[in-house]
């Protein structure tokens, strides 16, 4: 089934998508590197619409059959590192790049074979998150922001408040606030850090924070992304483009 059918699928149909989604995939129809449908097996190609390459076997037996459990950063730095060069384009458009790379990660587990990964749902059928499996062994969170994004960003205030409150570490590392569990949050790093915080009984939670290089001077926002560390379990990818931190929340 070629990418593009897949995204659509899951972003209009959701969970509903299952059922197509399974059938297309028991057809087992790929695209050769020219585009035409390959019947009855599993060859690795092009996808004309995404241009995406195809793995070998994507709907291989699935990982979430093995007994070793799965390392979820390990799996969002894989598909980060191959998405890469699409998402240098993507990081120069506006409104658009967080839910490109939610489908994108999403997109990746499925043709890895990893248990699929739904977007913008309740997990659990109780908090609303950016990403989660069916059986809440994960949940995350992803930003996407860069040295021209607003201050407000980090924690729904100005930078001179922001800044006032941020601690530093001994590694020059900026840490937030510990702050009263009932204070509203505006839309930022720090609130979805706290609706994570909050989720109970998922196995495994992560913030992932794409930090775009927006080709201009660094800015005071721009250090204080690079400098932000939000647990001691930290992953980091640096790109051409960006740089991928990921953190385990507890």
């Amino acid at each position: 089934m070629p990418a593009i059918a897949y995204v659509l699928a899951l972003h209009f149909g959701g969970k509903n998508a299952r059922p197509f989604l399974r059938s297309q995939a028991a057809m087992g129809s790929r695209l050769s590197a020219d585009g035409r449908s390959v019947k009855g097996g599993y060859a690795a190609g092009i996808d004309p619409l995404m241009g995406a390459q195809w793995l070998p076997s994507p709907f291989k037996e699935r990982n979430s059959t093995m007994n070793a459990p799965i390392v979820w950063p390990e799996v969002f730095l894989g598909a980060f590192a191959a998405i890469s060069e699409r998402m240098a384009q993507v990081l120069e458009l506006s409104d658009c790049r967080e839910h490109w790379i939610q489908a994108e990660l999403s997109l990746y587990a499925w043709q890895q074979g990893y248990p699929d990964i739904w977007t913008g749902g309740n997990a659990g059928g109780r908090t609303k998150v950016d990403l989660y499996t069916e059986d809440l062994d994960m949940a995350a969170e992803v930003k996407c922001l860069g040295d021209v994004s607003f201050a407000k960003c980090l924690m729904g205030k100005g930078m001179a408040e922001t800044r006032s409150v941020l601690r530093e570490d001994g590694d020059g590392r900026l840490w937030f606030p510990q702050v009263d569990p009932d204070e509203s949050v505006e839309w930022s790093v720090f609130a979805d850090l706290r609706r994570l915080q909050r989720m109970e009984g998922v196995r495994n939670k992560f913030l992932v924070l794409v930090i775009a290089k927006d080709y201009v001077a660094e800015t005071e926002m721009g250090e204080v992304l690079r400098r932000l560390r939000l647990s001691e379990e930290e992953w980091s990818l640096e790109l051409q483009n960006a740089r991928v931190r990921i953190w385990r929340i507890e």
